[in-house]
């Protein structure tokens, strides 16, 4: 009986020509003229079209597989590779080393900066640390008042006490507050005092606040005070402020130069702004 090579089925089909001797991993690839080699297969013999994502499974293409010599990003064309193709097991932490991903490569950043600074942006596309000064001093005694005149502008100047929860700011024991950061950053001075005068009449007095010397224009805050009476002021001002510049409150009294008395007095920077 003649049996027709197509009909064999089961147990009767043979192995392919010449697997017996064929190498693990090898393929079977025509030779176009009736005959073939058992081979590997190129990156040449993959069209870009013939392999798809749906082609490859999951379990099929290990990382040992993909060598980096053999993975460039001139083969991953940016149209062809989204984040959507990229899921979130596929790229762990592992893969990326330490060395891949630093701070310094944050534009603009340098070293480790401070445990007080933030990260803000540079205006230039870039970023830079970046600190937020904070300091205050006061002085109270009401049985001891700070004792002086001004005729013209002068310094009040207690035996200050700091705050102890200042951030690049010295808090001086002069009733002086000095910004210490390396950035010049906008700050807000606040301060408020009680102030006493017994010259028998009214008399307006100005409080002021002063920086590195100098009067900062807008800060003064004038008040009429009633002979015998303490009366509490208070005011606000913003200024630039660059390392080691430094904010005093000064008093002018207009009505003349008897005697000032001063029981409380106290004087806050914050920063605002870079």
């Amino acid at each position: 009986m003649t049996i027709q090579h197509n009909t064999i089925t089961g147990s009767d089909l043979h192995e392919p020509k010449g697997v017996a001797s064929a190498a693990v991993n090898k393929v079977y690839v025509a030779n176009g003229s009736g005959s073939g080699t058992w081979t590997t297969i190129g990156t040449a013999g993959l069209a870009n079209d013939s392999v798809n994502a749906d082609k490859i499974e999951d379990g099929a293409v290990g990382t040992a597989a993909l060598a980096d010599v053999n993975v460039t990003t001139g083969k991953l064309a940016a149209s062809a590779v989204s984040s959507a193709k990229l899921a979130d097991g596929a790229v762990t932490n592992v893969k990326l080393g330490n060395l891949s991903v630093s701070a310094t490569k944050l534009l603009g950043t340098s070293g480790n900066g401070a445990t007080t600074d933030v990260v803000s942006p540079n205006g230039s596309g870039g970023f830079t640390y970046q600190t937020f000064p904070t300091g205050r001093v006061f002085f109270f005694n009401p049985s001891t008042p700070y004792s002086f005149s001004a005729v013209a502008y002068t310094k009040v100047a207690p035996t200050t006490t700091a705050s102890a929860v200042n951030v690049s700011v010295t808090e001086a024991t002069t009733a002086r507050l000095t910004y210490t950061g390396t950035s010049t950053v906008k700050v807000k001075i606040e301060f408020d005092s009680s102030i006493k005068q017994s010259s028998g009449g009214d008399q307006d007095i100005i409080t002021a606040i002063y920086k590195n010397g100098a009067l900062l224009a807008g800060s003064e805050s004038t008040a009429t005070y009633i002979s015998g009476d303490f009366v509490q002021v208070s005011g606000t001002t913003t200024a630039t402020a660059a390392t080691n510049d430094y904010f005093e409150m000064f008093v002018k009294n207009l009505g003349g130069s008897n005697t000032i008395e001063l029981n409380k007095m106290a004087m806050t920077l914050n920063c605002v702004g870079v």
